[in-house]
C-alpha cells in the first residue's frame, strides 16, 4: 500500500492485495544429498488505485470462493446413501483513510550581535 496525501481530507491510495492459498508441499534434494522442502502455492492479485476521503470507509473489493462436494457409499439392495456438503468463504477488503494534520509548530527564529 503506498498512500499520497493530496489536501486535508483526501488521500489517492495504491494497493496490491494478493490471495495465496498453499496447495501442497514438495520436496526437492539439494547437491549437498540434502533435501528442501517447500510449498507449492497459488496466488491472486490486483492492483488497486482509490480516491479515498479521510474519515470514510471504502468497499474496496471482494472475492467468494464456493465448493460442492457429493460422496456416494453403496448400500444393500439397491439403496445408496450420498452425502452433501457446500461450503462457502468470503475475505472483502475494508479500508477507512484517516488524513493526519501535520503537526503544530512556532519557529524561533533569532539573531546574536
Amino acid at each position: 500500500m503506498q498512500p499520497s496525501i493530496i489536501d486535508d481530507r483526501h488521500v489517492q491510495i495504491t494497493l496490491v492485495p494478493v490471495l495465496s492459498n498453499v496447495l501442497s508441499f514438495q520436496t526437492f534434494q539439494l547437491g549437498s544429498g540434502g533435501t528442501l522442502t517447500a510449498p507449492q502455492q497459488a496466488t491472486k492479485q490486483s492492483f488497486m488505485k482509490v480516491m479515498a476521503e479521510s474519515g470514510k470507509t471504502l468497499i474496496l473489493g471482494g472475492i467468494r470462493y464456493s465448493t460442492d462436494s457429493k460422496t456416494d457409499t453403496p448400500a444393500p439392495l439397491l439403496l445408496g446413501n450420498t452425502t452433501r456438503s457446500k461450503t462457502a468463504q468470503e475475505i472483502v477488503i475494508l479500508m477507512r483513510a484517516t488524513v493526519l494534520p501535520a503537526a503544530d509548530f512556532d519557529p524561533l527564529v533569532g539573531e546574536s550581535p
